[in-house]
C-alpha cells in the first residue's frame, strides 16, 4: 500500500503529464527504479532563444529517506535541464565566471557545472505542501514552470555561447546588463 507523500508526489507528476500532453508537447514518464527511486517527467522544451534550442526538463521529486519523512509535510519537486555537455577545459573559466554572475541575478533556479565540470545544467527546487488539491498544484507548478521557461528562454543562447567558447564572459554580462541576453554579437 502507498504512503500518503508517495500517492501525493505519483498524483502530482501525473497531473502534470497530463496537463503537458494537453499543451501537446512530448512527454514520457519513467517509473521508479533502484537506480532512481524516484517517477521522472521528461519534456522537451522547444524554440528556446533566438537560436530557437531544445532543451530537455525532467521533472521529479527528491528522494528522501523514510527516516526524514517522518515530521515532513512537503516534497521537495525539482526541476532539471541540461544545457550542455562536454564543456571544454578551455571554456570552462570563462563559462563559470558567467554562471556566477547569472546566479545573482536568475530570478528562480540555478546554473552549474556538474560531473567534473563536463556538465551544463540549470535546476530549480522548491516545496509542494503534501495537502494541496489538485487545482493547487496545477496553479503553483504552471507559475513556476512559466518563470522556469522563461529563464532558459532568455539566457539560453548566451550560455550555449560562452559555453562554446563563441563569447567571453564580460562580454556575455555586458550584454545581459544591456537587456540582451541572447548572445548575439553586433
Amino acid at each position: 500500500m502507498m504512503k500518503d507523500w508517495q500517492q501525493f508526489e505519483r498524483n502530482t507528476i501525473e497531473t502534470l503529464a497530463e496537463e503537458i500532453g494537453k499543451l501537446e508537447m512530448p512527454f514520457k514518464l519513467f517509473e521508479p527504479e533502484e537506480k532512481m527511486p524516484v517517477q521522472i517527467l521528461v519534456t522537451i522544451l522547444d524554440d528556446l532563444g533566438e537560436k530557437e534550442q531544445s532543451v530537455k526538463l525532467e521533472i521529479c521529486f527528491l528522494p528522501i529517506e523514510e527516516e526524514q519523512r517522518k515530521d515532513a509535510s512537503f516534497n521537495y519537486i525539482q526541476f532539471f535541464s541540461i544545457l550542455g555537455n562536454d564543456i571544454r577545459q578551455e571554456t570552462a573559466e570563462s563559462l563559470l565566471k558567467f554562471i556566477n554572475y547569472l546566479n545573482t541575478v536568475l530570478p528562480i533556479g540555478n546554473i552549474a557545472l556538474g560531473e567534473n565540470d563536463k556538465i551544463l545544467c540549470m535546476k530549480y527546487r522548491f516545496p509542494l505542501l503534501q495537502n494541496m488539491n489538485k487545482e493547487q498544484v496545477i496553479m503553483m507548478m504552471d507559475a513556476v514552470l512559466a518563470v522556469y521557461i522563461h529563464t532558459l528562454d532568455t539566457y539560453t543562447d548566451a550560455i550555449t555561447e560562452v559555453a562554446a567558447g563563441r563569447l567571453g564572459a564580460d562580454e556575455a554580462i555586458r550584454y545581459c546588463i544591456s537587456g540582451d541576453n541572447r548572445g548575439e554579437r553586433q
